[in-house]
């Protein structure tokens, strides 16, 4: 592990590059993401990390998987169970001629169904026409550009060399940069 302290910026060696963009991650409110490849492990920790932020992620080669989770898509059988379970307490409450607990809790598993199908995820997705090799990893205060993909092999086991970035007008380069492909895909 070789950690250099600059004037702004930090070069870090090593197999902890999570640490830098896992923080960016949690920390920034609008996050940009440039990264070939992303794996399950970190579509489901952009999902827990994406409450009241805007997340925008380019990436080239994304698993059917990881793009279903990241778009909000649920797989057809999901649906079809979750279906399936409202219909069969729909059923138990009108069978027990609960109709006025029927009246208060249609409307909650209605609401709870939307959410789970219908509402939008607040990361958006875009898969450029061509290879995009680039890693990005920009925020409001710091971005990280370096070797590392998002995937947990590139985070957390290989060695990687990264740049954190804590110059803003430099991170607003990078930012111009990353609008620059996200527009051009």
């Amino acid at each position: 592990m070789i950690g250099i302290l600059g004037r702004r910026n930090i070069q870090y060696s090593g197999r902890s590059c999570y640490r830098h963009v896992d923080r960016l991650i949690r920390r920034g409110r609008r996050v940009l993401i440039v990264s070939p490849y992303v794996d399950d492990y970190y579509a489901k920790f952009l999902l827990a990390n994406s409450q009241g932020k805007e997340i925008y992620l380019l990436s080239s080669s994304v698993e059917r998987s990881v793009r279903r989770r990241l778009e909000g898509r649920l797989p057809a059988a999901k649906m079809a169970a979750g279906a399936a379970v409202i219909a069969a307490v729909e059923y138990m409450l009108f069978a027990i001629g609960a109709q006025l607990i029927y009246l208060f809790l249609y409307p909650l598993l209605m609401a709870v169904a939307l959410y789970i199908v219908v509402l939008p995820r607040r990361i958006k997705l875009k898969v450029p026409k061509s290879f995009v090799h680039a890693k990005l990893y920009i925020s409001e205060d710091e971005a990280v550009r370096g070797s590392a993909n998002l995937t947990y092999r590139g985070m957390h086991s290989n060695i990687e060399h990264i740049e954190v970035v804590r110059d803003r007008k430099e991170i607003g380069s990078m930012a111009n940069e990353f609008w620059r492909l996200w527009n051009s895909s």
